[in-house]
């Protein structure tokens, strides 16, 4: 009975084991996306550097919202720190989950909301591949794993899911960096932000239209609205649409 036990335990050790070394190199052989405009690695895991309850503001949601909101004016003109923990094209479904991983670590008064991923014409950015790459800025992997789940294809699902078999070919890229990226505090001096264009005194034509009918989210999108919507009640923060 008590050999069973240890083999019972010493087999629980080592599931363990291997489900650390999983994430780890999954980590060390993802791209890491740095440069500016196309930053999310850099926005992301600024996020994770803050210190813990730092911030007064919670800016959430798709490029929209990384480059609209800049955290330094804010606390210029109101002393409120903020952060903008978004994605490129941002599935609105993944939203609902960068908001739960950013109360684990965060207690903000206020949660601005960027609902451009609730809009039809957001489908048009977003494919499969951009529900991978904003997987990937959430650390909790119970998270990362749901916010996947609107993937269609089961086997595209599972590739985006295991990271070694993704992005194995790597191999031959990998510099000391990749390794040391996971036990490394990356802290992003924009909080966020982004400056997706310099200012410029050209004046831009823009197609108008007229509006002839009115048309709602889809339920999904809406069910995740709700979710939101939920967990600020639960929370008492002061929701705003944005």
């Amino acid at each position: 009975m008590k050999k069973s036990i240890q083999l019972f335990l010493k087999g629980i050790l080592l599931i363990i084991i291997g489900c650390l070394i999983i994430v780890y190199f999954s980590k060390v052989f993802r791209p890491k996306y740095f440069e500016a405009p196309d930053d999310v690695t850099n926005k992301t895991e600024g996020f994770y550097a803050l210190e813990k309850n730092s911030l007064d503001v919670l800016f959430l949601g798709s490029s929209h919202a990384y480059y609209t909101f800049n955290p330094a004016i804010l606390w210029k003109q109101t002393g409120a720190y903020s952060y903008v923990f978004a994605g490129e094209c941002q599935p609105f479904s993944q939203t609902y989950y960068y908001l739960k991983q950013a109360l684990k670590t965060q207690s903000p008064q206020v949660i601005v909301l960027d609902v451009f991923g609730l809009l039809d014409s957001s489908k048009a950015c977003q494919t499969d591949g951009i529900y991978k790459k904003n997987s990937e800025g959430l650390r909790d992997e119970i998270y990362r794993i749901q916010s996947l789940k609107e993937i269609n294809d089961p086997a595209l699902k599972l590739d985006y899911l295991l990271d070694l078999r993704l992005y194995h070919s790597r191999w031959n890229d990998l510099t000391l960096d990749d390794f040391k990226f996971p036990f490394e505090k990356h802290f992003n001096p924009y909080f966020g932000w982004t400056m997706g264009y310099p200012e410029s005194n050209k004046k831009i034509e823009r197609d108008t239209y007229q509006q002839t009918e009115i048309i709602k989210p889809d339920e999904i999108n809406l069910s995740y609205l709700d979710k939101i919507i939920d967990l600020c009640k639960k929370k008492e923060f002061t929701s705003f649409n944005g």
